[in-house]
C-alpha cells in the first residue's frame, strides 16, 4: 500500500465523532457568521457531506494554515461546494468569537461562498457541539488540526490531517461522496 494512502486508512481508524458512534446528532443551537441560529444536526449535518475543522479567530499557530487547506478544498470544489460538499468551520473560542469575528476572520482569509459556515455559540453550547463532533478540547490553544469528513446519513467518518498534504483530504471528500451516491442508489 502507498504511504499517502496508507496515511488516509489510518486516519480513517481514528475516532469517528462522538455522536456519529450512537447514530445521532443533538439539535444544539449554534450561531452563523452572519448571527442566524442554526442547529448542529438539522442545519448543519442533515442530508449532507460535510467537511469540518476546528479553530479561533485569534490563533496565529494552525488555524491559518488550517483555514488555507481549507480554502484550497472549496476551489479544487468549485461549483460541487455547497451543492455536493458543505464546509463547516467551529470555534473553540465561543467566548472571543462573536459572528461579528467570524465574518472578519472570513473576509481576512477571501472566503466569500456560501458553502462554508463559520459557528460560535454560547460556550455551553459549543463545548456540546464539539464534543458530539470530536472536536472537544480542554483549552482553545489544544485544539486538533484534524479535519472531520464524511456523509452524515451514512456515518462513515474520516478525519485527514489538516496541515498535511491537500490530497489525502481530497481522496477522503471522495469517498464520502462515493458513500452518498451509494446510499442515493440503494447500495
Amino acid at each position: 500500500m502507498r504511504p499517502a494512502a496508507l496515511a488516509l486508512v489510518l486516519l480513517a481508524l481514528l475516532a469517528a465523532p462522538a455522536a456519529a458512534q450512537d447514530g445521532a446528532f443533538s439539535e444544539i443551537p449554534l450561531l452563523d457568521h452572519d448571527g442566524n441560529e442554526v442547529l448542529l444536526h438539522r442545519d448543519l449535518l442533515h442530508g449532507k457531506t460535510v467537511v469540518m475543522a476546528s479553530f479561533f479567530t485569534s490563533c496565529l499557530a494552525v488555524c491559518p494554515e488550517v483555514t488555507r487547506k481549507m480554502k484550497t478544498i472549496e476551489r479544487r470544489l468549485g461549483a460541487r461546494c455547497g451543492r455536493q460538499v458543505h464546509l463547516i468551520s467551529i470555534s473553540v473560542d465561543p467566548e472571543t468569537d462573536t459572528p461579528e469575528r467570524l465574518r472578519a476572520y472570513r473576509e481576512r482569509h477571501g472566503v466569500d461562498s456560501d458553502c462554508w459556515t463559520f459557528v460560535t455559540g454560547t460556550p455551553e453550547n459549543v463545548d456540546a457541539a464539539l464534543r458530539e463532533l470530536g472536536f472537544f478540547s480542554d483549552t482553545a490553544e489544544n485544539h486538533t488540526s484534524l479535519l472531520v469528513i464524511g456523509h452524515e446519513p451514512v456515518g462513515n467518518w474520516r478525519k485527514a490531517d489538516g496541515l498535511g498534504p491537500i490530497k489525502p483530504m481530497m481522496h477522503a471528500i471522495r469517498l464520502a461522496l462515493e458513500d452518498a451516491h451509494s446510499l442515493e442508489n440503494g447500495r
